[in-house]
């Protein structure tokens, strides 16, 4: 199940995912009726047309629905409309399902990197 918890830093921060939703470039998708069934972060990057695909999340009761591939078929076409040319969409290594959906909306596996980290304002 997803939630925000101000004490956690497992996920992305509260203040984080205001500015994520209120960014004019970036793309957040959320599927809801009484709660959160599904969502979508990605960010452009507009100098070099480049969008990553941070996170899709669907409750596990939704899973291998289809829910998943329409909230990226939706990204990639407002993607396309502001010329984007490049989508990139990270998956964990270990998650088969996450990287099986991406192959089959047209993704092919890049170069394995190091994911580094460095947290700037602690």
């Amino acid at each position: 199940e997803f939630s925000v918890d101000e004490s956690s830093n497992i996920f992305w921060p509260v203040k984080t995912l205001e500015r994520w939703v209120s960014s004019k470039d970036d793309i957040t998708l959320v599927a809801y009726d009484d709660k959160v069934k599904a969502f979508l972060l990605s960010a452009y990057h507009e100098p070099t047309r480049k969008a990553v695909i941070e996170n899709v999340w669907v409750s596990s009761e939704l899973r291998c629905m289809g829910l998943g591939r329409k909230l990226m078929a939706e990204a990639e076409r407002r993607y396309r409309e502001m010329g984007c040319e490049y989508l990139v969409a990270f998956t964990e290594e270990n998650n088969a399902a996450s990287t099986n959906m991406c192959i089959k909306q047209g993704y092919s596996k890049g170069d394995r990197f190091n994911w580094m980290i460095k947290v700037l304002n602690e």
